[in-house]
């Protein structure tokens, strides 16, 4: 499996947070200081199919965009490949839910949405993964 064959846009469940990424680039593209933090480590990714994959870690690739990633101002950009595990589940919309409106509880910055609460109503109403990771998709 690799980052490819996922159903876009997927969830990111991280030991900092929950994130979205539209593509493969956008998720194998981080920043080293990032890689170096562990936010891969023990991840868990969603795809709008609703399959569920554990990241055990991510390795470096190589340098994205300009002078191999390098800059004066930020962290360098690098690409990195997923170790993943080899047993994905499939998970059911109900945790995805109550993942998703934790997340709404524990973290504030959900609130300086000015559509915050017809958000945290679309998604207790969706019927769909996919539909959820649409909404919560910036």
């Amino acid at each position: 499996m690799t980052p490819g064959d996922l159903q876009y846009p997927v969830l990111c469940f991280t030991k900092y947070g929950i994130a979205t990424k539209k593509t493969d680039v956008e998720l194998i593209t981080t920043f080293q200081a990032s890689l170096d933090k562990g936010w891969f480590r023990n991840a868990e990714i969603i795809d709008s199919g609703g399959t569920k994959y554990r990241v055990l870690d991510a390795k470096k690739i190589g340098g994205v965009g300009p002078f191999w990633g390098y800059s004066l101002f930020f962290s360098r950009r690098i690409s990195v490949e997923l170790l993943l595990d080899e047993i994905v589940d499939e998970t059911p919309i109900s945790d995805v839910r109550k993942r998703i409106l934790k997340d709404f509880r524990d973290w504030h910055g959900w609130e300086s949405r000015g559509d915050f609460d017809e958000l945290k109503a679309a998604v207790e109403k969706a019927s769909t993964v996919a539909e959820i990771i649409r909404l919560v998709t910036t």
